[in-house]
């Protein structure tokens, strides 16, 4: 056989399965649910050479409407609490990253903002200058803090206090 043959075969195989007929069965198939909801209730209407369209509204009982509000009530209780499991998914994994990543020294800080209801950085500085001899060293843990909201600035950047997110990572690490 040679080559210039099998690939005529080939193409004129192509042909049968491109062809038009083919490709609207498969249109049909594939979309066929959402083809029946919207021609269902629909009326064509021929008089002579005018034709029109008459859309039947579909007349629900009493509790059949009532039953359908209980399904929306039900679905929006489900998706609400589908959002909650995902946020808690998603504060456990963010949690358990700031676990692995917070040094000792940073979980340490985090618990003396907590005690604390406010500071400022230099009563931080002034506080933890023995335990963290290195300025370098304290300023990249209390901006590393600040980054992961943590704590937060109460009047325009001279306050500090732990935020909800520190409280509920200290709960998460029992600290508290």
């Amino acid at each position: 056989m040679d080559i210039k043959l099998i690939l005529e075969i080939i193409l004129n195989y192509l042909k049968v399965i491109i062809s038009w007929p083919l490709v609207g069965i498969i249109f049909l198939c594939k979309f066929y649910d959402s083809i029946r909801k919207f021609l269902e209730g629909t009326r064509l209407r021929k008089f002579g050479p005018a034709e029109f369209e008459e859309k039947q509204e579909k007349v629900e009982s009493p509790t059949e409407k009532e039953s359908l509000k209980r399904d929306k009530e039900t679905d929006i209780e489900k998706k609400d609490r589908l959002i909650q499991l995902l946020t808690q998914r998603n504060e456990f994994y963010e949690f358990s990253y700031l676990n692995l990543f917070f040094v000792l020294n940073t979980k340490s800080v985090l618990l003396w903002f907590y005690k604390r209801a406010q500071a400022t950085k230099d009563l931080y500085n002034l506080e933890f200058q023995q335990q963290i001899p290195d300025p370098k060293q304290r300023e990249i843990i209390f901006n590393v803090l600040i980054y992961y909201k943590v704590i937060e600035t109460t009047d325009g950047g001279e306050v500090f206090k732990i935020s909800e997110k520190g409280i509920k990572f200290l709960k998460f690490i029992k600290s508290i």
